[in-house]
């Protein structure tokens, strides 16, 4: 389906944990920065705060990570990460599917509950389009997406020009992804729209297939 090599490369950090003590260390720091993104927003998020909150010195928060960006970035890549494993199971189901309206609702609802299963989502999201070094690895991941469905659609529909796929690419993830974030920050009444949405990626599909099947 895709290269191997479109993956997403997660950034480097002061030390790597590799004894049981210091990966629960490491992950409490994780967890504990995640907790407070998400009850107290971004505003509150600092290293002293982070501290606190795993029951750890603020040494051991500096041990790992330069700084409560680096922690950040660390989430992010995380979040993106399970995002590209849900997505991409999708897009090489998207070959050869016939019912493209059951597809983009299973789509929809899975990354949905993704995010709804690991709070935070919301706040790293919105932190994307403010810090440029997230914004720029948001844009990354975007980037590998895209290259991802491209190859889907080429499977699909290999009669389609490859510039066209590449709008077709751009356009199907920006359905997905504008929908999803409009849902999980300002609407907790998902199911309702979740067919509304589902309908405008399903018919958008069936446009391209009348087109190039």
């Amino acid at each position: 389906m895709a290269p191997d090599d479109k993956t997403l490369k997660i950034a480097e950090t002061r030390a790597k944990p590799t004894q049981q003590r210091s990966i629960a260390t490491y992950e409490k720091i994780l967890a504990a920065s995640i907790s407070i993104l998400s009850e107290e927003g971004a505003g509150a998020l600092n290293t002293n705060a982070i501290a606190t909150r795993a029951g750890v010195n603020v040494g051991s928060v500096y041990h790992y990570f330069d700084d409560k960006w680096a922690i950040v970035q660390v989430l992010m890549e995380r979040m993106l990460s399970r995002g590209l494993g849900v997505i991409n199971s999708y897009v090489i189901s998207l070959v050869q599917t016939d019912d493209t309206f059951t597809w983009s609702r299973n789509l929809l609802t899975d990354v949905h509950r993704m995010r709804l299963n690991h709070p935070g989502t919301a706040q790293l999201r919105a932190l994307c389009r403010t810090v440029p070094e997230l914004e720029k690895l948001n844009l990354e991941v975007e980037a590998i997406v895209r290259e991802h469905i491209t190859d889907s659609i080429a499977q699909r529909l290999p009669g389609m020009p490859p510039e066209r796929r590449l709008h077709a690419a751009y356009t199907i993830q920006q359905i997905g992804a504008l929908w999803l974030d409009r849902a999980l920050a300002f609407d907790t009444a998902f199911e309702p729209r979740l067919d509304e949405m589902a309908l405008m990626l399903s018919s958008y599909l069936n446009t391209l297939d009348a087109e190039y099947l």
